[in-house]
Order: C-alpha cells, then structure tokens, then sequence
C-alpha cells in the first residue's frame, strides 16, 4: 500500500526488528513533545536510522570510553555512511551491549540516506554532531503485565541471557505518559532515546506548541562546544529540571570538547572532570 514511497515500510520493518517508535503516544497521540526532534526514521519516517538503533539490532560497533583514560580523542566519520559512532557511560557500569544507559555520539552529516531529507528539512546546513542520552536498560519479570504493561516484582538485568526471569522488556519509552506506550515500574520518569539539543533549552519536551519540536542546526554541537552533565541536566528526566545524576544514579564525570566538527569529520575529546 505504499507504491509512492518505501518510508512507511522501512519504518514498519525497524518494528520487526524490535524498534520501538521515538514519537510521543500521549494525549491519544495528540501530544507535541518529540524527544528526537522529529528528525528520525522512526520518528517521521525521515533520515537514516540514528546509531542506538543501528546498535540495537547489530548493524554497528561504537568505539567505548572505558574510563581507563584521564582524557581521550577520537575521530567520527559521518555515521550514515560509516556506522561511526561514539559510546561514553559512566565508568564501569556499561553491560556491553545497546541495552544500558549512556551518552551516545555520531556526525551527523549529508551523505548517504540523509542526504534527501537533509535537503528537504531546512534549517540544518551540512549537519553536525548529535548527542543522545539513551537509557535502554531491560526490565525483566516472572508473571503480570500484558501485551502494553510489565509485571511487578522484576528488576533491571544487565544480561538477558544469563537473566532469571521468564519475560524481558526495555523500561523506558519516550512517552511523556509512559504507560501510552508500555508500562514498565520505575521507569515512569525516563526517556529511551533523548537528542540534548545544544542550546540548552528543551523545546523538543516541551508541551507548548508554541516552542520548536523538530531539528534545527542550533540543536547540534559543533566546533568549539561542550558537553558536560551539570550545564546539561535539564534534558535527563521527563518531569524534572533539575536531574542530579544519570537515570542509574551514577555521576557522569566527564566534559566532551567537540575540537572540530565538518561534514566529513568530526574531533571529539572526552575529559574526566
């Protein structure tokens, strides 16, 4: 049923392979608030697959921080043509796998399967670097639930298969309401995949329709920019302004200084505080 475009198809097909949708499902779908700004295939059947996607069904490798390095530099090719991508957690609590919580970092650039959309979008020149929080941790349970909601009783599991339990689903969803989607306990507040716009402001959440929730190049980070939790904080829970640690309750004890960013390449350095 989609003889003009394969969109609609790609976007059911990230379904299959266990993709989740990275829209809003609250307020019976009338909800604004778009935590990746739009800007993804499983958003708006718009560009490539972001690289938490692509980790999550095999498709790429990220190089890691292992926090065994007081500073590390590293160079990103444009992730839509490479796989490059960039996976910082907190020391010594990465499961090695995409199912853990961490920031994630790719370029985001004009060339293979963005390069329609990124002509077509507006507003975001040759690109940049965009920067996720992912909290795709697994819930795991014994009994309960049902096809849109977990059973109590469970746990958060680091790995599946050598997991207790009977049943096993990621905890957050990018939701607002998060029981729209799936309700899992304790993941209420969290968001799955969150893009940190780099201005510092959170239109993406916000439920005024008045603010911008799709991509601009104000929200990529580029020469000369950084990251660090504290100047960032704002963008980590769904209800609160004021996050004082990652969704784990570590601290993420690092800045990332983006030394240079083009379309083709990308510096990124990342210092422990």
């Amino acid at each position: 049923n989609h003889l003009n475009s394969a969109i609609t198809s790609i976007h059911e097909q990230g379904h299959i392979f266990g993709l989740q949708d990275y829209y809003d499902y609250s307020d019976d779908g009338q909800s604004v608030r778009n935590y990746v700004g739009g800007a993804d295939m499983q958003s708006h059947n718009v560009f490539d697959w972001n690289s938490f996607s692509k980790l999550s069904v095999g498709w790429t490798k990220p190089i890691v921080v292992d926090g065994s390095q007081n500073s590390t530099t590293v160079t990103l090719r444009p992730a839509s043509a490479t796989g490059d991508c960039l996976l910082v957690p907190t020391p010594g609590t990465w499961n090695g796998s995409a199912f853990d919580e961490y920031i994630l970092i790719e370029l985001f650039a004009r060339v293979g399967n963005n390069v329609k959309d990124l002509r077509n979008w507006g507003n975001l020149a040759q690109g940049g670097i965009r920067l996720y929080h992912v909290d795709a941790r697994v819930y795991g349970y014994n009994s309960g639930g049902g096809e849109y909601s977990a059973g109590e009783g469970g746990s958060i599991v680091d790995n599946v298969k050598s997991s207790d339990y009977n049943y096993h689903v990621i905890g957050a969803n990018n939701s607002y309401d998060a029981s729209a989607y799936m309700s899992v306990p304790g993941f209420d507040n969290f968001k799955l995949l969150t893009l940190i716009q780099e201005g510092g402001e959170d239109t993406f959440g916000s439920d005024l329709i008045i603010k911008r929730h799709s991509l601009y190049q104000d929200d990529l980070f580029m020469t000369g920019d950084t990251f660090t939790f504290s100047a960032y904080n704002n963008f980590f829970l769904k209800k609160s302004s004021n996050a004082m640690a990652m969704n784990d309750g570590t601290a993420f004890p690092y800045t990332i200084n983006f030394d240079y960013v083009s379309a083709t390449e990308a510096r990124v350095t990342v210092e422990k505080n």
